[in-house]
């Protein structure tokens, strides 16, 4: 059984909702991986520590999470560079660990550089976009900046209806994060109607 089968079985776990399992998984995975070659950046270390950060961050231990996020960006910055979207993807999970961890401002600074990046590689209409998009609108709302999240989660709603559909579940999130904060804007009217549709 390779380190990359164990990898795949614990990405299926963990989309399962079996966490306990995948971040078993995941640690085993690593350990024979650092066994086998080492702590010099690898692709195979660097998703290894992402799919680690990521069960850490679906379990809400963010802590524990932050470690990994930070040393798969790490990597993934030294085989590949700033401008991959591999990096900015890395980064984009770190940030949003940080985040959890309620570190909104060093989150944001990683959102917007993703940004910039990925709006160049792959224009405005796309999904990972919108992802990040819902994102940094999440990260102002919980610092009571309204107005900016406002405006970034209607940016990812637009897309999102585009890509998913406006009845699929990504657009929902968005939508009743979108109503979240007119709620806390006193338009209670328009966020009654987005969560109707969500």
């Amino acid at each position: 059984e390779t380190t990359a089968a164990r990898n795949n079985l614990a990405v299926d776990y963990k989309a399962a909702g079996r966490f306990d399992e995948a971040l078993a998984l995941y640690q085993e995975s690593l350990r024979h991986a650092l066994r086998a070659h080492g702590n010099n950046p690898s692709s195979l270390l660097s998703s290894l520590h992402h799919n680690l950060g990521g069960v850490h961050h679906a379990m809400g231990n963010f802590a524990a999470a932050e470690g990994s996020a930070r040393i798969a960006w790490e990597m993934s910055a030294q085989l590949l560079g700033d401008d991959d979207p591999r990096t900015q993807m890395d980064s984009i999970a770190y940030a949003a660990i940080l985040d959890g961890l309620g570190r909104h401002a060093a989150a944001q600074a990683r959102y917007q550089a993703a940004e910039i990046v990925l709006l160049r590689v792959w224009g405005p209409a796309h999904a990972e976009l919108a992802a990040l998009w819902h994102n940094l609108a999440a990260s102002f709302a919980a610092q009571g900046q309204l107005d900016r999240a406002l405006n970034h989660y209607r940016r990812a709603l637009q897309v999102k209806d585009r890509v998913f559909g406006e009845s699929s579940p990504d657009a929902a999130l968005t939508r009743i994060g979108l109503a979240g904060v007119l709620n806390r804007q006193s338009a209670f009217g328009k966020a009654e109607r987005l969560l109707l549709q969500a």
